[in-house]
């Protein structure tokens, strides 16, 4: 699957110029992308999948691909070696403005 947010407007999201960092960030948003359409649940007529595998860049829409940054953004900001006290949702649940984005893209019946 193409990604659906370039490396760039990830760089500008985070406000990162350099290049040092590229590896890095190609790695959280192809991970961000995989938690956040993960996440997207609808009932299956036999094209939802197929909706989903079919977004490019230039087709996803927008509320996606800005959660998908935001993803992004809680993947460089929480590396695995912050302080326990550091306020976070529980592992394994998205930050409520990423739950706000992709809420018109969940079934409220599926979980």
């Amino acid at each position: 699957m193409p990604n659906l947010v370039s490396l760039e407007d990830v760089k500008s999201h985070l406000r990162i110029t350099g290049d040092d960092e590229n590896a890095d960030l190609m790695a959280k948003l192809q991970a961000a992308e995989i938690t956040i359409l993960s996440h997207l649940t609808q009932r299956d007529d036999g094209t939802w999948e197929t909706t989903k595998a079919a977004w490019t860049e230039a087709t996803a829409p927008r509320a996606i691909k800005h959660a998908i940054l935001m993803q992004v953004g809680e993947f460089y900001l929480v590396r695995g070696d912050d302080a326990p006290a550091v306020d976070r949702p529980m592992r394994g649940s998205l930050s409520p403005v990423v739950e706000s984005l992709l809420m018109p893209y969940k079934d409220p019946g599926l979980a």
